[in-house]
């Protein structure tokens, strides 16, 4: 038997072009060498693949329950075709009222079964409980009644039975509870237990699922086979494509690939006579085996004919045509079984991988044409530039540049199209940016001569089409007829902040114009330790549609930038420039040049409001415990995982007097801001937290103050 897995890169509610790209993932499939080659096939979709996983709200619309059965049932029709396959297939399934996160069982023109979640994912950005209802029955037999017709089939949880091979399954969120609906499945002779996911991506969280995977298969004796969603499918949630396949507690197979592919596609050959023999030898040492005779189990043989399929067609002869898709397919040999040739995955590649996703489909979803940076010379907006070139480097060495092109829908005349399939990828890279990326920089006396040379050196880097702009003489027009109209002169002492943010704002409206013009999207970017104290000009450096960065911290802004001043792959170029720009020290360029202005000197040091954002946000301490926490790693008397030497010394520099004011001031900050933090621009999420109020940590706009108290 072949078990197959299917990655898809979906979107919430579209369901004619989710439901051809799952036909064409199974055309293609049955036109494979090992589909042909192999008498009988599974094949296992991820969680909520027809409708995407983030429909939210779109969920309860009364067209989303006559979509997803109706196109179930064109997949259903289609299975015809794939004589051979089991499918298993992700849906939202509606019935007596509720709605029910589910597996559909097809195979061969009928619709055996639909399996309902059992535990609903409901912290962090999942809302499952406000759509979903759980479910824990066993299978019974179901009328269901669509569009004036009568279908039978089985509905609740049990184990599948096919050709005296058993399967469970357990859907994302089930497999990482105590009590896991495989419970009721051991003891029970399990031979696969598929997990389809829909398993966002955040740092730390592929260890996570891969030790799932091990300990699943050790427990049960049998294979562990889990296939997640790929990309970014509905603007935050952004989702790796994985695959991991174990068996009886050793990894076999994983691949966390962040793909710009539509599909991707993986089988594996299974055999069972090792894997029984070690289970019938574990068991045979019990002085007790309880089985649990309430499990239904849905019994299925693939060699015979079903009675009575739901539709039957005329299978005409296969002929090879051209996929709209872009499809990867891999069958992967027993020898490759343990190896892993993927890169180490640290958090700085990680982080590079899901923005370059996160850009890319971002940018093909919304139909745009490109993206708009307002260029500092700085940490942030440097590296949402570098980002995106590499985003643009890594499609066209992965899809080629006429896939590459088509799925962005640039439009570029035929000639020239043509000319450039003609050059290497280097000079395509080259020739796209100019036509993707725009890059302005708009200086003021406040801005430093340093930081205008860093924004041209690095838009030639990146071959960014670039401007340079002097806005002084607006700055002074605005502030002209302000003067006048309010009979009031302005200066520095008197009107700092009106006259940083007048700067941020006069910007705005420029770089949106550009954006406007070339039908691209402005990128905002601020990151989150800025968001957490709201250090930002609301309307000013705040603008955009998309805040790529928003979910990621200042210092881990700069460690990026040092690492890609020097990383290669087979995507990646390293940037020069990105050094340089580390030499200077984080700074909005809001005062005038001889305050010698600094981010730092107006917040305080960035890795303290790292630590005590972490500590409030992700681990949910009160000002007093943090406190309580920062002396007691100064005293060495407590540690945490993250904090390097560096952050200790620094750390080690103030007294107790000296953290209580910073951790009143990062408080004080927060509760002020909240109200930014409502009008963000949509972020990714990224880290194993973060502060988005839309989809992770909810907070009032108004409340009282947090404070250490004597």
């Amino acid at each position: 038997m072949i078990l197959t897995g299917i990655s898809i890169n979906q979107t919430p509610l579209d369901w004619i072009e989710n439901k051809n790209r799952i036909l064409e993932a199974l055309d293609f499939y049955s036109q494979t060498k090992t589909y042909e080659n192999h008498q009988y096939h599974l094949i296992l979709f991820p969680e909520l693949s027809l409708s995407g996983y983030g429909c939210e709200d779109g969920f309860l619309f009364s067209d989303t329950k006559k979509q997803s059965f109706l196109r179930l049932l064109e997949i259903v029709k289609f299975s015809n075709k794939i004589p051979k396959a089991l499918i298993f297939l992700g849906l939202p399934f509606y019935y007596r009222g509720s709605i029910f996160n589910s597996m559909a069982i097809v195979y061969s023109g009928n619709l055996l079964a639909i399996i309902p979640k059992t535990y609903l994912a409901g912290e962090e950005l999942h809302y499952e409980p406000r759509w979903f209802t759980p479910y824990k029955k066993n299978f019974s037999e179901i009328e269901y009644d669509f569009e004036n017709q009568t279908y039978r089939f089985l509905f609740g949880k049990g184990i599948i039975e096919c050709n005296s091979i058993r399967i469970g399954i357990e859907i994302c969120e089930d497999a990482w509870v105590n009590q896991r609906p495989g419970l009721n499945y051991y003891n029970l002779d399990l031979d696969i237990l598929l997990n389809p996911s829909a398993s966002h991506f955040g740092f730390g969280k592929w260890n996570t699922r891969k030790q799932i995977a091990i300990f699943s298969s050790l427990y049960y004796h049998s294979y562990f086979f889990s296939v997640n969603l790929l990309g970014n499918e509905a603007g935050k949630a952004i989702y790796d494509g994985g695959f991991l396949f174990s068996k009886n507690g050793n990894l076999l197979y994983e691949e966390q690939s962040f793909s710009f592919h539509d599909i991707l596609i993986r089988s594996f050959e299974l055999e069972f006579s090792e894997l029984r023999n070690h289970r019938d030898k574990i068991y045979s040492r019990r002085k007790e085996r309880k089985l649990n005779l309430d499990t239904f189990i849905l019994k299925i043989e693939l060699k015979k004919e079903l009675k009575k399929p739901l539709f039957q067609i005329e299978i005409q002869e296969k002929k090879a045509h051209e996929f709209k898709n872009c499809i990867q397919y891999q069958h992967i040999e027993p020898f490759f079984y343990g190896k892993n040739d993927s890169k180490e995955n640290s958090h700085l590649i990680e982080f590079l991988e899901v923005e370059r996703i996160g850009l890319f489909d971002y940018l093909r979803k919304t139909h745009s044409k490109g993206y708009t940076i307002s260029l500092s010379g700085g940490a942030d907006s440097s590296t949402v530039a570098i980002l995106v070139y590499q985003m643009i480097r890594k499609g066209i060495y992965e899809l080629g540049i006429k896939n590459f092109l088509r799925k962005l829908s640039l439009q570029i005349p035929k000639e020239e199209k043509e000319q450039i399939e003609h050059l290497d990828p280097e000079e395509q890279i080259q020739y796209l940016s100019k036509k993707i990326i725009y890059t302005i920089y708009q200086k003021t006396n406040q801005n430093s001569e340093k930081t205008k040379e860093l924004a041209e050196e690095l838009s030639k880097e990146i071959y960014s089409t670039h401007y340079t702009i002097n806005i002084q003489n607006l700055l002074e027009e605005n502030l002209s007829l302000l003067e006048k109209a309010l009979h009031t002169k302005f200066d520095w002492l008197n009107h700092n902040i009106a006259l940083q943010n007048i700067q941020a704002r006069i910007r705005s409206p420029i770089a949106w114009f550009i954006a406007n013009i070339s039908n691209t999207i402005l990128l905002s970017t601020s990151n989150r330790s800025e968001g957490s104290v709201g250090y930002a000009t609301m309307d000013g450096d705040t603008s955009g549609g998309l805040a790529p960065i928003a979910g990621v911290d200042k210092p881990f802004i700069l460690k990026f930038l040092d690492f890609i001043s020097h990383y290669k792959d087979t995507y990646t170029k390293p940037i020069s420039t990105a050094k340089k720009i580390l030499e200077q020290p984080p700074s909005a360029e809001l005062l005038p040049l001889e305050q010698n202005q600094t981010d730092e000197k107006d917040l305080m040091p960035y890795p303290i409001l790292n630590l005590i954002e972490k500590l409030a946000i992700e681990n949910l301490l009160s000002p007093k415990e943090i406190l309580t926490k920062l002396l007691r790693i100064q005293e060495e008397k407590d540690s945490l995982s993250f904090l390097t030497e560096k952050d200790k010394k620094i750390l080690k520099q103030y007294n107790k007097e000296e953290l209580t004011n910073i951790i009143n001031k990062f408080f004080d900050l927060w509760n002020k801001n909240q109200w930014k933090r409502e009008r963000f621009a949509t972020s990714f999420h990224i880290d194993t937290y973060n502060i988005d109020p839309r989809g992770w940590f909810r907070f009032p706009v108004l409340s009282g103050k947090l404070q250490i108290s004597e």
